[in-house]
């Protein structure tokens, strides 16, 4: 560890942080900075290298100890083309004397070797116009060659390449891998010489061994084991590839047996452009004996392709498909096989040679509707229901395939009077409405349903039946007032003037609610007990008129 203040420290630990030990001060003579500290992953009691970085003196140096920290000797550290100090912001320790140090010079980051601790180092290799921040050491023996992903920038993914004996092509995660994944794996007797990615993401690599063309995969991203496949064809009998130059779709090989350079032109690294049936269409097809036919993929070809695979199935997950329906063609179309009514198929469609391409995207389509047989059930109201409000809300099952619904209403199992009728130009949206017309009270009614799509339509549902609610009943008063006879001129002071109020007994039905305005009524109706109520207020006020206009004038007499 490492400690700064008052000089930089480093220390050392033999019991897991309990106690520390300083080895190493910045107080020394010829210390100004420590910046980095490393032990050698063979590092154990019989090898005890310790290597240190920083300064010295104002320019960059490496300290090695070899027991233990017990002494130090210090080198410093140039780049073997100008002489100038090489300060190292990054390294990888090897052995006990192979390191890599990353440097940065002000315009790009370099990458030195040394195979004797530091005393001096060979040609450094650019990697880049940023500073380096880490170096990693690779896992794998043999000669190595490396290629960066195409979306490396988020997937953060590094292939490489191996001529070992236990050759074949890995993978590494940046920042999730832990070691590196074998994706492909090539006989003992193979080797593999060169890596190259296309812009579109495309993987190759070279196999060097006589007739061993050329390893490609589509998606070597793919978190399911990528797909390789070894191309040959157009090389002579004992052709050996050395070397994989790649710009845009074209690779350049060359073929050291026959001294030849090959050229390998892909073409069919994109999907192929799907034409009909048209993604997400309905409706689509012949019902013939119960299933729907005449159903025909067609698709646009690609350049270099002599036969496609195409799949389709009614489940989206498209890797596992019936037999029947999937096949290869060296046409751009396929004829389906006989597909169920009201059914969402998906399909999908490829290049397999001379190599393969992308499947293209997933489109679907959905067959027409069986004209026969349906699955359409009435849900509300249910079957037989009764006291259904006069505004019904109607809903049933909706079906695969149908884009709309035909809805008919009647008060005749028959339906030849139909009270609502939701057929032709008027079919509804979707599986539920909420009635807009008034029912009759106390009225018994059938209904029934059937999905539409396009020209097709299903069978109609099962007829259902319901009976709507009896006429709400309003509870009031009514006031009857007796009056005496006009031509008497009654004392208000009398007991002659007497006007009674008739209360109703509490089980005398009240006037009933006339019916609900409908939606072809232009004007409502005023219920009988409000005229009797508006009659009555009006009879007591004239009466209290009278009243006053009798004691106006018995006052005038009196004077």
């Amino acid at each position: 560890m490492i400690t700064f203040g008052n000089g930089h420290s480093l220390w050392r630990t033999d019991n897991g942080g309990i106690t520390w030990e300083r080895i190493f001060s910045g107080t020394l003579d010829g210390v100004d900075t420590l910046t980095l500290a490393a032990l050698p992953r063979q590092h154990n009691d019989y090898q005890q290298t310790v290597f240190i970085a920083g300064e010295s003196n104002g320019n960059p140096a490496i300290w090695e100890s070899i027991d233990n920290g017990q002494s130090f000797r210090c080198r410093l550290t140039r780049d073997p083309d100008s002489g100038n100090g090489c300060l190292i912001d990054a390294w990888a320790i090897v052995n006990e004397t192979t390191l890599f140090i990353g440097s940065y010079d002000g315009s790009n980051g370099r990458i030195f070797k040394t195979i004797n601790s530091g005393f001096f180092f060979f040609e450094g290799a650019a990697a880049g116009s940023h500073p380096i921040h880490s170096i990693v050491l690779s896992p794998l023996t043999g000669r190595v060659t490396a290629a960066f992903d195409a979306d490396y920038r988020s997937n953060h993914i590094i292939y490489a390449a191996i001529d070992s004996a236990e050759g074949g092509i890995y993978r590494f995660i940046i920042g999730t891998s832990t070691e590196w994944e074998q994706i492909h794996e090539i006989p003992t007797s193979s080797g593999l010489n060169q890596l190259a990615m296309s812009d579109n993401g495309v993987l190759y690599a070279v196999n060097y061994n006589t007739d061993g063309g050329m390893e490609r995969c589509l998606a070597p991203s793919s978190a399911v084991s990528p797909v390789f496949e070894t191309v040959t064809r157009g090389l002579t009998d004992g052709a050996t590839l050395y070397g994989l130059w790649q710009c845009g779709n074209r690779l350049w090989s060359i073929d050291t047996t026959n001294v030849k350079v090959m050229t390998f032109v892909d073409t069919l690294t994109t999907p192929v452009v799907q034409v009909s049936p048209e993604n997400n269409v309905s409706g689509i097809g012949n019902l013939v004996d119960n299933t729907v036919r005449n159903i025909r993929l067609d698709w646009e070809t690609l350049e270099g392709a002599t036969s496609y695979e195409w799949r389709c199935d009614s489940d989206t997950d498209l890797g596992s498909v019936s037999d029947g329906f999937h096949d290869t063609t060296q046409s751009s179309s396929a004829v389906l096989p006989p597909l169920e009514s009201s059914t969402t198929y998906y399909w999908q469609v490829r290049a397999c040679s001379p190599v393969l391409s992308p499947w293209s995207e997933k489109w679907s389509f959905t067959t027409g509707l069986d004209p026969v047989t349906n699955n359409l059930k009435l849900e509300s109201p249910s079957p037989g229901a009764i006291n259904v409000p006069v505004e019904p809300l109607f809903q049933w099952t909706g079906i695969i395939g149908a884009n709309a619904y035909e809805l008919i209403v009647a008060k005749d199992p028959e339906f030849t009077d139909p009270v609502i009728n939701h057929t032709g130009g008027k079919i509804l949206p979707s599986n539920a409405w909420q009635s807009d017309i008034i029912l009759e009270y106390e009225t018994a009614y059938y209904w029934k349903v059937r999905a539409v799509n396009g020209d097709t339509k299903s069978a109609w549902s099962a007829t259902g039946s319901f009976k709507t609610m009896a006429e709400p009943v309003a509870t009031g008063m009514v006031a009857e007032v007796t009056l005496t006879s006009p031509a008497e001129t009654p004392n208000p002071n009398s007991s002659q003037f007497q006007p009674s109020f008739t209360t109703p007994a509490s089980n005398q039905q009240s006037p009933p609610l006339p019916p609900a305005s409908t939606a072809n009524t232009g004007q409502s109706s005023v219920p009988t007990w409000v005229i009797y109520l508006i009659g009555a207020q009006v009879v007591m006020i004239s009466i209290a008129l009278v009243v006053i206009l009798l004691l106006v004038v018995r006052i005038k007499r009196s004077r």
